[in-house]
């Protein structure tokens, strides 16, 4: 979807509802896309803080419906920058049995 977008914009068949030039794009542009698959994609991720293992952000990931990414912010909430990405296949490769 992330890729879709950019496409999108980069071709420009849409306009950021930000005004923002493709190198300054946020994720909150992205969330404002009037596209069909934006409610999905809105509720399929999660938030964790630095601190948090690979096991936490797993946690996270399974109480969310479709989730395959957990999103790290200075303190965990979905209001902040993000720093970082934790997607289920870093999981799956980290995880040891």
């Amino acid at each position: 979807m992330i890729d879709r977008y950019l496409t999108q914009v980069a071709t420009k068949a849409v306009s950021p509802t930000s005004g923002n030039a493709i190198d300054k794009l946020t994720l909150k542009d992205l969330l404002d896309w009037a596209s069909p698959e934006v409610q999905l994609f809105k509720n399929s991720f999660g938030f964790v803080s630095p601190d948090a293992t690979l096991a936490g952000a797993k946690q996270i990931m399974d109480k969310i419906p479709k989730c395959g990414d957990v999103f790290v912010t200075q303190t965990g909430k979905a209001t902040e920058p993000i720093i970082g990405w934790v997607t289920d296949n870093l999981i799956i490769e980290n995880a040891t049995v």
